[in-house]
């Protein structure tokens, strides 16, 4: 097997992991008061620290559009466009962007949990604010800035305390496994 032949072939196979890993960490669901946490923050910020750009951000689109096609990869073992055009598609669709700007601050800052924590932390209320804005059309039915604080308080404010544990936990893991990832790469 030539040397471009196997880099596709681990390409495509870390993708398809990754995009396992965000189905299980959307699977994985703790209950709080009115809410459920999932550990789909911490699944995306896994690709883009694990994977890199490229690779990232295409697992993380390849879990959008299989769980919009039907696959069951959303929090419930639920797919299809229902979910998407639910109260919570918003925040599923925000992951790309909040993704991307990750990607595009990691230029800036050093390649240490830090940096990493950083840019994650700077890059997820793009994710909140999509995922509000859609929550106050489609499950509000209008926008106005009444609404849209009033979203904030339902659908982020119980989130925000676990969903820095999470980029935590990413930012420290998600640089190890990078290393090992390259260490792997470079033996092929």
């Amino acid at each position: 097997m030539n040397k471009l032949r196997k880099s596709r072939v681990l390409n495509l196979t870390l993708i398809s992991l990754f995009v396992a890993l965000l189905a299980l960490c959307s699977y994985i669901s703790i209950p709080v008061a009115n809410a459920s946490i999932t550990l789909q923050t911490f699944g995306i910020y896994m690709c883009i620290f694990c994977l890199g750009a490229k690779r990232g951000l295409s697992a993380i689109g390849a879990y959008i559009l299989g769980g919009i096609v039907g696959l069951p990869l959303f929090s419930g073992f639920m797919g299809g466009m229902g979910v998407i055009l639910g109260a919570s598609g918003g925040y599923i669709l925000g992951f790309l962007p909040s993704a991307l700007f990750c990607v595009l601050l990691l230029r800036f800052f050093p390649k240490n949990p830090r940096g990493y924590f950083i840019s994650a932390i700077l890059s997820l209320p793009l994710c909140y604010i999509t995922g509000t804005l859609w929550y106050c059309t489609v499950y509000l039915g209008s926008f106005s800035a009444e609404s849209f604080f009033s979203a904030l308080t339902i659908c982020v404010l119980p989130y925000l305390v676990p969903d820095i544990l999470k980029l935590l936990a990413a930012s420290n893991l998600g640089l190890r496994i990078n290393g090992i990832l390259n260490n792997t790469e470079k033996r092929y």
